[in-house]
């Protein structure tokens, strides 16, 4: 985030016709309040994420930018200044989040519109210029049906 905004949303051009894969990252939350792995984006309306937060990891669709909570885990994890190995899974209309190759949360409720699309990051804090993340690594690989 600048000195101006609250968060940002970074993907990677190019990667809109891409199915059923999974996006493998290791990042570290610089500070912020909640960081999201991003799958099946099409535009800041239409997208598929994680988002990892200290009290909870939750899986959102976008569609048309309406926001939908598929999925939610309650939990305590420590994401400020630790690195993470995280992970986002979407085949068909199933969606999964990992965290240190475990599950965390997943869903089968993918609306048909998000069936394909690219990766990205978003981070967010609720005060302003207070949201910065360190991606370290991505791979991203194909899910064979």
């Amino acid at each position: 985030a600048d000195a101006k905004s609250t968060g940002a949303l970074y993907f990677l051009d190019g990667t809109s016709q891409w199915q059923n894969y999974s996006m493998k990252t290791e990042v570290s939350l610089k500070k912020g309040k909640t960081f999201t792995i991003i799958s099946n984006y099409k535009d800041d309306k239409n997208y598929i994420g994680c988002t990892f937060s200290d009290d909870f990891v939750r899986i959102d669709q976008f569609v048309n930018g309406r926001k939908y909570a598929l999925a939610k885990r309650l939990g305590n994890s420590k994401f400020i200044g630790a690195t993470r190995f995280m992970e986002i899974q979407v085949n068909n209309n199933n969606a999964t989040c990992l965290m240190d190759d475990k599950l965390i949360v997943s869903t089968n409720l993918v609306h048909t519109e998000l069936r394909s699309g690219g990766i990205g990051f978003k981070i967010w804090d609720e005060k302003i210029n207070n949201s910065e993340i360190s991606i370290k690594y991505i791979k991203v690989e194909p899910i064979e049906s």
